[in-house]
């Protein structure tokens, strides 16, 4: 099952609430958006360490990234660069992170507060399990 991709309008839209959420949420002082080519910093003057790379679940392009970075100097936020999906779904941030060994998260975010950091005992291996599993948290975390 393919996973359903959404117009680039509301991509776009997706990826500023991200960018919102998620800032004030791990207190991130800067990102990049590759959807909007917008970055609150300036990317060659700056010196930053990368944070935080999310790709929206529903883009068809898997190479456009929402980034965030802390100050080269500060204490990491995340404890180490790390990769996941986000999708926004009824106003409410959803990001999905694997560790690479055994264990999933979904990290459940709404008005820039982590709300639920929910510890999977498996990994989802496609987006559409990740769709689906999003579907069936959402009637809970509203």
């Amino acid at each position: 099952m393919p996973i359903k991709t959404l117009p680039e309008d509301q991509l776009v839209a997706m990826s500023q609430t991200v960018v919102k959420e998620v800032a004030k949420a791990f207190a991130f002082p800067y990102y990049v958006n590759d959807l909007t080519h917008d970055a609150n910093f300036d990317t060659d003057h700056t010196a930053t360490k990368l944070e935080f790379e999310l790709t929206l679940l529903n883009d068809p392009d898997p190479d456009r990234t929402i980034s965030f970075y802390s100050d080269a100097d500060a204490d990491p936020i995340m404890g180490g660069a790390a990769s996941a999906q986000v999708v926004v779904a009824a106003g409410i941030t959803f990001i999905y992170l694997n560790d690479g060994y055994k264990d999933s998260y979904l990290i459940i975010i709404h008005d820039g507060k982590v709300v639920q950091n929910l510890k999977l005992e498996q990994q989802i291996l496609s987006g559409p399990e990740v769709e689906d599993l999003i579907e069936h948290v959402i009637p809970n975390a509203k």
